[in-house]
């Protein structure tokens, strides 16, 4: 069984503590509704929070102290060219994708921001018709067990 979230989380003025809060009660869901082994997650969208920041600073702790989960976006936050959000000057990676370890042990997988602005004719271009956060793509190669 694989359970999928798809989150928005809060940005801006009270948004990080809202977010801590947020994060606290959904890491308290799924823990709870992982009891049984054949249970996974799957947690993604707009967290409004970049994993670069220090400690207390963003909102993904209880997730990073879960050795059952990984944010499988760790990755590729440094590389300036995969920002979620490449809006300046907040330009940062904001949406992230949580998967339980269970499925991807052992297999190779791809992440990456697809840059469907270049495609469309330009981020403003983009940001007018679809969205100010460009995609997130995991690839499984064979796809889920």
């Amino acid at each position: 069984i694989v359970n999928v979230i798809n989150i928005h989380m809060k940005c801006c003025d009270s948004g990080l503590e809202r977010r801590k809060r947020a994060s606290k009660m959904l890491h308290e869901y799924v823990h709870e509704n992982k009891k049984e082994s054949d249970v996974s997650w799957v947690v993604l969208g707009d967290w409004n929070d970049d994993l670069k920041d220090e400690v207390g600073e963003h909102c993904f702790q209880p997730f990073l102290d879960n050795q059952d989960l990984l944010f499988v976006t760790e990755s590729i936050v440094d590389d300036y060219n995969q920002a979620s959000y490449p809006k300046e000057p907040y330009h940062s990676f904001l949406d992230h994708i949580l998967i339980s370890n269970n499925l991807i042990k052992d297999i190779e997988y791809e992440i990456l921001t697809v840059p469907i602005d270049k495609m469309m004719g330009g981020y403003d271009v983009y940001e007018y018709y679809i969205s100010d956060h460009l995609p997130v793509l995991l690839l499984l190669p064979g796809g889920l067990d």
